[in-house]
């Protein structure tokens, strides 16, 4: 009887299903690092897709002075630069960056691991 049963078994697998968990982690230390010059052009790519802003923005543009941007516009900005170079931006920094030679230099010093 247990040969039967053997015989009659080898043809069934059982699968055993386990869930599948994905976690979403993003990893900040990871960012590229790119040159003062190619993270100016993206900057300014930025500020230009921007729907408030009243002149062409430069390398040398102040976000509220040369721009006409107010603090909500540069949150949005800051926040742009986030997502392209990969970074969290502390809101106290954030605060504090006002033209684009400022958040160049940033993200360079963040993206140029000490």
């Amino acid at each position: 009887m247990l040969n039967r049963l053997a015989r009659a078994s080898r043809g069934i697998h059982h699968q055993i299903s386990t869930p599948l968990i994905i976690n979403q982690t993003r990893f900040y230390s990871n960012s590229p690092s790119y040159p003062k010059n190619v993270i100016e052009q993206k900057v300014i790519e930025i500020l230009t897709k921007h729907d408030n802003i009243k002149t062409t923005p430069t390398g040398t543009s102040h976000l509220v002075k040369d721009l006409g941007l107010d603090s909500l516009d540069s949150a949005e900005i800051i926040h742009e630069v986030e997502n392209e170079f990969v970074l969290e931006i502390n809101d106290d920094v954030a605060f504090q960056l006002q033209s684009v030679p400022q958040i160049v230099e940033f993200v360079y010093k963040e993206t140029h691991h000490h």
